[in-house]
């Protein structure tokens, strides 16, 4: 059997390379509703990297698949986000990385009691969040209400 040259990485390539830059266009060429969701970007839009631009489409387009309810929430964290120090930003990505090695069953059980703890009226989660302030996470546990 005679072998093909090998074209099929060369048709990846080129499918990634045309995929790539009909993502890449201008601000006029982006529809009313990509240029509302994407609107702080208008000045800098066409001087952005086109995967750059690539993120941000993606980005816009699940923003818009998105409630209303849901975009404000979205809109709400990320607020609560930009409020936060250099800091608290850095201690919430350790966070989030130590939670990422976790293994499954552990991040299902902490997925579980974060959940019952968003159910809490409000001043019972402050009281946590004021115990819990400061500590480990290990220390931090002791603060929550017992599993039920």
């Amino acid at each position: 059997m005679r072998r093909q040259p090998a074209l099929l990485p060369l048709l990846v390539l080129a499918l990634l390379l045309g995929a790539g830059s009909a993502h890449a266009q201008s601000w006029a060429e982006l529809s009313p509703e990509q240029q509302q969701t994407l609107s702080k970007f208008q000045d800098r839009w066409d001087s952005l990297p086109p995967l750059r631009k690539e993120q941000l489409l993606h980005g816009a387009a699940r923003y818009n698949e998105l409630t209303p309810e849901q975009q404000q929430a979205l809109r709400e964290r990320r607020q609560r986000w930009q409020d936060m120090s250099l800091e608290e930003r850095q201690r919430l990505q350790q966070f989030r990385q130590q939670f990422r090695e976790l293994p499954p069953e552990q991040r299902a059980e902490i997925r579980e009691r974060f959940k019952a703890l968003r159910q809490l009226p409000p001043e019972q989660r402050k009281a946590i969040r004021e115990c819990a302030r400061g500590k480990s996470p290990e220390q931090a546990a002791a603060c929550l209400p017992p599993k039920n």
